[in-house]
């Protein structure tokens, strides 16, 4: 039975996976039945997409801070079954207190869960990935000094997550 709760606090529960679109991924503070907060990820596809990254097994992790419109972001980004066709993504703004507070419930996770929701929003299966991002996290909240990307003012589609994929080292 997972939980997933607002803020980490626990007081609001939501099921905000309806909010998610086919094709996204999501993050969220989830409780777990061992009690333990997470900072949570839903992949949601259909379920041919499903099945083939789960049957891959593979999983790259990339984290890269930005500046979008004068703005500091993280941006956290995934590609299963190495295919460039499953590249997921997120921004977080870290001036904006609610996705700073995810950073740092993953800074300090060993694990993240990733759990894969079909387009019923169903939870097909979960599982707990190594933190890769963990060590990048540090060096955006104790040292602040890295490297950061400067996408321009006119940010527009045709910069997609593949292109941010292949930018970042």
């Amino acid at each position: 039975m997972l939980d997933l709760v607002l803020g980490g606090i626990g007081l609001n529960k939501v099921n905000p996976l309806e909010g998610i679109e086919k094709g996204t991924i999501g993050n969220y503070i989830t409780r777990f039945e061992d009690n333990q907060l997470y900072s949570t990820f839903y992949l949601k596809e259909d379920s041919h997409s499903i099945e083939y990254i789960l049957r891959k097994s593979t999983l790259e992790m990339k984290a890269m801070k930005l500046k979008l419109s004068g703005q500091p972001f993280v941006s956290l980004l995934f590609k299963f079954a190495g295919d460039s066709k499953y590249i997921y993504g997120r921004l977080y703004n870290t001036l904006d207190i609610k996705d700073k507070e995810h950073l740092e419930v993953l800074l300090f996770q060993r694990e993240i869960p990733i759990s894969f929701v079909d387009i019923n929003n169903n939870i097909i299966k979960t599982v707990m990935v190594e933190n890769d991002f963990k060590d990048y996290l540090k060096k955006v909240f104790i040292t602040k000094n890295i490297e950061t990307i400067q996408i321009s003012k006119d940010y527009n589609e045709e910069y997609n997550l593949g292109n941010l994929w292949r930018e970042i080292l």
